[in-house]
């Protein structure tokens, strides 16, 4: 596929020729590799400019993005630094930096460049959008709600700040507010794998997993590379006790992320469902070996472990997933599985009863006291906060 910039560049690379010293010419050619993806070749021309007419900010500014562009965070830092000391009032200066910071891990002088830029520029949703993300990564959701909510208050329909949104309130249980965002998402969005997924992780909340296979499957043919789309789906299938299609989905996701420990979690659930304890073992193993802290797998040993009637395994396993995640629905299914095999029936329904009790979201949804006091979240919830994590990865790198 042609890429106009890079075309554009090869036309002006042989008008560069005639003269070469023209710096006009030296900054349309580096806007277009620039834009067109060659940061490299940008920032030759770069250095060139610099050279002939000393580190201005705009140049500054100008090396900071590319080097931006190839996630180069702490060299970004450097030169932007330098553009925003010669111009400390110039918000695109102040957002470039504060969004190299991030990416480099400096939280709190991030915060504070991208603070500074919303003050001079009150109405750019951008700004207000990364210093969101910003106070998020810092463990300060309060404060990234409240951003988020200024970027919607600019534009209403930003897919970014609503399905973040709706991300933080389904992390902290307002179950109800999250499904009245991310159904405007949607709306907003038809479009979006994202905002479905997550519309996807509501349904399944609401033990609706039928319903959660519709969106899930419409996100599935948007986003086809995105394994957290087969994970959901395979989830979904697991909870309607279709473990065919589930090992299908596993695999799927396993193919797409081979390194996604929730991926071959999903697969070894489905190997048990249909008992295939080996197959399952393998798969909770190699779990294990890339997420120790993974309580859904070491409670699926343990029923492994209690189907081969090993009970001094299985509850070593039970144990450990205890330790992990005493509140988890699996751990608690395997607690009240083993409590029965060791012929304790009513240690076995007091177990079920909490797990229904955990897993019951009533007419309003839990509340963010609830979770925090249970010591542990569902593993929807725990689903959305990891994607989300590396959704914004993912897009620093992309932008």
């Amino acid at each position: 596929m042609s890429n106009q910039h890079l075309d554009q560049a090869a036309k002006l690379e042989g008008f560069l020729k005639l003269d070469p010293n023209n710096a006009n010419l030296l900054g349309e050619l580096a806007d277009c590799y620039h834009r067109g993806g060659n940061q490299e070749r940008a920032l030759e021309i770069y250095d060139q400019l610099i050279s002939l007419h000393g580190e201005t900010p705009a140049l500054l500014n100008a090396k900071g993005s590319a080097l931006l562009a190839m996630g180069r965070w702490q060299d970004a830092v450097k030169f932007l630094e330098k553009a925003v000391a010669a111009d400390r009032n110039a918000a695109p200066l102040l957002f470039n930096l504060g969004y190299a910071q991030l990416g480099a891990g400096a939280m709190k002088e991030a915060i504070a460049n991208l603070a500074r830029a919303a003050e001079i520029k009150a109405d750019d949703p951008r700004i207000r959008y990364l210093l969101a993300v910003a106070h998020d990564e810092v463990g300060d959701s309060d404060k990234a709600e409240r951003e988020l909510a200024r970027v919607i208050e600019l534009e209403p329909n930003h897919h970014d700040a609503l399905t973040f949104s709706a991300h933080l309130q389904m992390a902290k249980g307002r179950i109800a507010q999250a499904r009245k965002t991310i159904e405007r998402a949607v709306e907003a969005h038809p479009g979006s794998a994202d905002a479905l997924w997550l519309r996807a992780q509501l349904e399944m909340l609401a033990f609706d997993a039928a319903k959660a296979l519709e969106y899930l499957r419409l996100a599935e043919a948007l986003a086809v590379g995105d394994a957290d789309i087969p994970i959901a789906i395979a989830q979904a299938n697991l909870m309607l006790q279709r473990a065919a299609a589930a090992r299908q989905a596993a695999l799927r996701a396993v193919a797409l992320d081979p390194e996604e420990p929730t991926a071959r979690m999903v697969l070894g659930w489905a190997y048990l469902f249909e008992n295939d304890l080996s197959q399952a073992e393998r798969s909770f193993n190699e779990t294990l070996r890339l997420d120790p802290r993974q309580a859904d797998a070491q409670a699926g040993s343990a029923l492994i472990a209690l189907g081969r009637n090993d009970l001094p395994r299985a509850r070593e396993a039970l144990q450990r997933a205890k330790l992990i995640d005493p509140a988890n629905p699996a751990v608690l299914l395997t607690e009240s599985a083993l409590a029965n095999k060791q012929g304790n029936p009513e240690l076995a329904r007091r177990v079920l009863e909490e797990l229904m009790s955990a897993n019951s979201l009533g007419q309003s949804g839990w509340t963010n006291r609830e979770l925090m006091e249970r010591g542990a979240q569902s593993a929807t919830l725990r689903r959305v906060r990891s994607k989300w994590t590396r959704y914004m990865r993912r897009e620093h790198r992309a932008r």
